[in-house]
């Protein structure tokens, strides 16, 4: 018998995005704000996966739905929401990696302060044009 992924198959839900987070599930951008959209989402994709009720994976079904109405009754209360919002920010956070030690040569030391400075350089750009003063008018050579 045929293993059903019901995030794949049924809404689109690749196994690296599982499991997905509520506005994933509900098909959502990242942390939407408009309660008029989240609500929608949730009753689209209830809606569909209730067509499967019926079927051979009625189970999955009733799972899948049970996840989308507690994605729903999360994101529709302010307060639940702002706390999954900040959990999630902090999961999807990118751990930085440390910096690799590097040890420095011991051929090379730190200038001091007492160290005589680094002689200046030269300006890589320089202009040679003269200051312009005051233009005189063109002839008029046009016939006049």
């Amino acid at each position: 018998m045929k293993t059903v992924d019901p995030y794949y198959e049924w809404l689109g839900i690749p196994p690296k995005d599982q499991p997905p987070n509520h506005y994933r599930l509900l098909g959502l951008e990242l942390f939407e704000e408009n309660r008029s959209v989240i609500d929608s989402a949730a009753n689209r994709q209830m809606s569909f996966i209730k067509e499967y009720q019926a079927g051979a994976d009625s189970e999955l079904s009733q799972k899948l739905l049970n996840e989308l109405s507690a994605a729903r009754l999360c994101l529709l209360s302010a307060p639940a929401k702002a706390a999954y919002d900040t959990q999630l920010r902090a999961q999807l956070k990118p751990q930085a990696a440390p910096a690799p030690v590097v040890p420095i040569p011991s051929n090379i030391r730190w200038r001091k302060e007492s160290d005589s400075p680094a002689p200046p350089r030269a300006p890589r750009w320089t202009c040679s044009a003269k200051p312009v003063g005051k233009r005189k008018p063109a002839p008029n050579t046009h016939g006049a």
